[in-house]
């Protein structure tokens, strides 16, 4: 029922007020509520994706997406880097003691979280238009910008009525009645009292003054019928839209393409999710089990350096395959190198402990290619699921593309994390390949086959919007 604009602009202050409360959290039931408001208040990747797609076309909607997917994965890296730095600063940094930091250790970074909601939210109510570009002109041409008729009525003192049945006039919205109603009851009730005033009569000495071939009276008592009558068909109209949005919902399900690409969106999460977890796990653990034997710091490292390089190598790759090939054969060629590089990782291993160097190249460079194909793997799903509806259900489209995710992201590290447990634990170290460190790789690159597999499927049309 809201503008995108202002989902995002309620989202972002919603977002500053529970991540700044998160920080002052008592103890742990408290931090477990605001977190909770936090999460709920998180609409603002999938509005964000959905006012892309509104506002582009076929030609700059890849790089539109790009960014947006770029940046969010560009954040998840530096965010905790920040927020770690911030953290405790007594405990990490030997500060003199300080009763208020010291009772609120993490209200630092959640501080500056709240910092930069406040100056998104600013930003998005200066610099974006509350309708697309194309709707606007529409509706220019339709003439329907009720704003101006209002206006010009109110300067006027016209009363925008039936001319046969004295009633609202069928052609406006039920909101607009309503106004209009309050508008023209202010407009009588003024020149009621300017005539009283004019003719020096008294309210006892007039029953009724005609105005416009109707007496104020009846008027009045008109008017006061019909903003009740249309505050009750107001309330009708809340009841139809709820309707109305239950009906999008399952003409959503019943859209295979759509439904799989909302499928689609919650098997990748589950294998990004699950190579996230599994990478960190891996290398820290021991060489003597088949990991690098990586400290924090160095593991940070690797992924300070992605985490770098992936905003402008994501874009400089995906933009111009995504022009030249579309978006389902981008997808192919990303999610094929995905899957060939993560067996590679445990292979690693075998590297000679003299031979660092040579180490620390091959694990960047396959880390840096490998995330920067997961990154556009992922803008192509956004592609493949803003292509599938209408402009109209972008918003509900993409609401239930994140719940599914979120529903594969919790399963997901439990399911890794038990795998990689059992891989390393003696039984299997002793069984062997495949059994042992390179299972949980070689599951990844199943996972993704998967995916691979579904993206086969699909129709051509989801690289050109639905206009």
């Amino acid at each position: 029922r809201r503008s995108k604009k202002t989902v995002l602009i309620y989202s972002g202050v919603c977002m500053a007020f529970s991540s700044l409360l998160f920080g002052f959290s008592v103890n742990f039931y408290v931090a477990v509520i605001f977190r909770f408001f936090t999460g709920l208040a998180n609409g603002i990747v999938v509005t964000v994706k959905a006012i892309i797609s509104e506002h582009s076309d076929d030609v700059n909607q890849g790089f539109g997406m790009s960014l947006v997917i770029a940046l969010w994965d560009a954040s998840v890296v530096f965010g905790p880097a920040i927020s770690g730095v911030l953290a405790d600063p007594i405990g990490q940094y030997n500060l003199p003691s300080n009763s208020f930091l010291a009772k609120f250790p993490y209200c630092l970074p959640n501080m500056f979280i709240a910092l930069f909601c406040v100056l998104g939210v600013i930003t998005v109510g200066c610099l974006l238009p509350d309708k697309p570009e194309d709707e606007r002109r529409e509706q220019e041409m339709a003439g329907e910008d009720f704003t101006n008729v209002n206006n010009s009525a109110m300067k006027s003192n016209d009363v925008k009525l039936d001319s046969e049945t004295g009633g609202l006039l069928e052609n406006t919205t039920m909101a607009d009645n309503i106004v209009n109603c309050e508008q023209i009851l202010s407009v009588n009730q003024l020149s009621y009292r300017k005539l009283l005033e004019k003719e020096n009569l008294e309210d006892e000495e007039v029953d009724t003054i005609v105005m416009d071939d109707l007496t104020v009276d009846e008027n009045v008592e008109s008017m006061k019928q019909n903003v009740f009558k249309s505050q009750i068909k107001v309330k009708w109209l809340s009841f139809k839209q709820v309707i109305h949005g239950c009906q999008i919902l399952l003409s959503l399900i019943r859209n295979k393409v759509t439904l799989g690409a909302v499928f689609l969106h919650g098997m990748y999460a589950f294998g990004v999710i699950g190579f996230e977890e599994s990478f960190s796990l891996w290398s820290a653990t021991s060489s003597s089990l088949g990991g690098l034997g990586f400290s924090p710091h160095d593991i940070g490292t690797i992924l300070g350096i992605a985490g770098l390089l992936l905003v402008p190598v994501s874009l400089a790759v995906f933009i111009p395959l995504e022009k030249r090939l579309g978006a389902l054969l981008t997808f192919h060629i990303h999610i094929a190198l995905v899957i060939v590089l993560l067996p590679v990782f445990p292979s690693l291993t075998y590297i000679s402990p003299n031979q660092t160097a040579l180490l620390w190249i091959m694990l960047n460079i396959i880390s840096v290619v490998i995330r920067v194909a997961i990154n556009n793997c992922f803008v192509c799903e956004s592609l493949f699921l803003n292509n599938s509806v209408t402009a109209d259900k972008l918003g509900a489209a993409n609401g239930l593309a994140n719940s599914v995710t979120n529903i594969f992201q919790i399963f997901s590290p439990v399911f890794f994390g038990t795998v990689y447990s059992l891989s390393i634990s003696g039984k299997n170290l002793q069984i062997g390949f495949p059994f042992d460190f390179h299972l949980i790789f070689i599951l990844l690159s199943l996972v993704f086959l998967l995916t691979m597999t579904l993206v086969a499927f699909f129709p051509k049309k989801l690289d050109k919007q639905i206009r």
